[in-house]
């Protein structure tokens, strides 16, 4: 009896301290870099006015920022900047703080994340304001990020 008493014991205590872990909160500013490699729309094709029978494998390495605009527990909105546009990125992130999965309505990504670094990889899709179905089909892209936390 006194045996499954302290074997009750021993688990409300580890489940308890799994249960009460506190999400961390994100800094609010972050500046890095990506690494982009589409086909299609993207990069120097990122326009909206470029026909879809030229498209063509193209790739980059640019200056990005990242800013966590509302952080409620493990709910984040965030807005993504490149040099010419923002897009705002919704995530939720792990109970112990160390992934974040971010999307927005043509991109997903897996991020691990410190106190001071967000490093991942992720996926897009037709890359224009209203892609047609066939310019969705030809334009896809993955990526990599990697920032630091602007103290």
């Amino acid at each position: 009896m006194m045996k499954q008493f302290f074997i009750c014991l021993i688990a409300l205590v580890f489940s308890g301290s799994a249960f009460s872990q506190t999400v961390p909160q994100l800094a609010k500013e972050w500046i890095g870099a990506v690494s982009h490699t589409n086909y299609g729309f993207g990069g120097e094709y990122n326009t909206d006015n470029h026909p879809s029978t030229g498209l063509k494998h193209n790739s980059y390495n640019l200056p990005r920022t990242l800013t966590i605009q509302e952080q409620d527990g493990q709910s984040v909105k965030l807005i993504y900047k490149t040099e010419k546009k923002s897009f705002t990125l919704i995530g939720t992130l792990s109970v112990d703080g160390k992934q974040l999965a971010v999307a927005n309505e043509n991109s997903f990504a897996l991020l691990n994340v410190t106190t001071d670094t967000i490093i991942g990889c992720g996926t897009s899709r037709g890359a224009v304001s209203d892609p047609s179905y066939e310019d969705w089909k030809k334009s896809y892209a993955t990526w990599c990020v990697s920032f630091k936390a602007v103290k």
